[in-house]
């Protein structure tokens, strides 16, 4: 279910029907689906479920049924979270594409009122569920203890998880390959900004149909970092990232599509 979803997503923001089936195949034998699936864990489902979220919050600017949409988006993210407390991360990046949404079709005051409905209902459950934990044993996700791990630690162990996600290797080979993926993305995307008439507004607005892998992906990063920083947790690791795997493999893809459509162009 994740790759034919994945492939879905491929084939929506990719052209080159080369591209989607190499991104396809990678997405079919990278190590990390398959680790996760062959283990007892929520992952599996919590990656479907974020696939199934990006494809609606996607299809929301233009849906004729918003309502069902938004009823949609609603369990999504509640189940989301009963899969792993780390679906919250989705819930800002959701209700900030819900709201950015269909602009040309409704007011603002209706954006408001609609954006402040899937809040309340995104956090629904898991309100309920802090209460339910509350009345148990008095904390609200379980007993907390302050962090062992600075700023600087959690940052190394994103670096090393990172890397661990696309190449898995010793720990200096990891280092390496996120300063090389680093300066090769940013390489990338000067080049498409290079060739792009029209400077960073036009650029900017170009980004638009990948806005929403890019939010999960970012609010999700953010939430981990902020849980590493905030108590006692599991250390980042590929695994507690997982979940981003297949967007980051999307824009991966798309980024290198773009890069190679400039080239071809500039070259003419």
């Amino acid at each position: 279910v994740t790759v034919v979803l994945g492939r879905i997503l491929l084939k929506r923001h990719v052209s080159d029907s080369r591209l989607v089936l190499a991104g396809s195949v990678f997405l079919a034998i990278g190590w990390p689906l398959l680790q996760v699936t062959s283990l007892a864990i929520p992952e599996p489902l919590t990656i479907v479920v974020l696939l199934l979220l990006v494809l609606l919050l996607e299809d929301f600017n233009e849906t004729s049924h918003p309502v069902v949409s938004l009823g949609a988006i609603v369990a999504l993210l509640n189940l989301a979270f009963f899969l792993r407390y780390a679906g919250l991360a989705f819930i800002p990046a959701s209700v900030f594409v819900v709201f950015i949404s269909r602009k040309s079709i409704d007011g603002v005051l209706q954006r408001v009122l609609t954006t402040l409905a899937l809040t309340l209902l995104a956090l629904l459950g898991p309100c309920l569920w802090m209460l339910r934990n509350h009345s148990v044993d008095g904390s609200l996700l379980g007993p907390r203890y302050p962090p062992v791990f600075g700023v600087a630690t959690v940052a190394y162990q994103y670096v090393l998880a990172i890397g661990k996600l696309f190449l898995p290797g010793p720990d200096v080979f990891e280092v390496v390959v996120f300063v090389a993926a680093v300066l090769a993305t940013g390489l990338a995307l000067r080049l498409v900004y290079d060739t792009v008439p029209g400077g960073l507004r036009v650029f900017l607005r170009r980004l638009g149909p990948w806005a929403v892998l890019l939010y999960v992906c970012i609010s999700y990063v953010l939430y981990l970092y902020a849980a590493e920083l905030s108590t006692k947790i599991d250390p980042v690791d590929s695994r507690l990232l997982v979940p981003i795997y297949v967007p980051c493999v999307i824009l991966i893809v798309g980024l290198l599509e773009s890069v190679f459509s400039r080239s071809s162009l500039s070259n003419r």
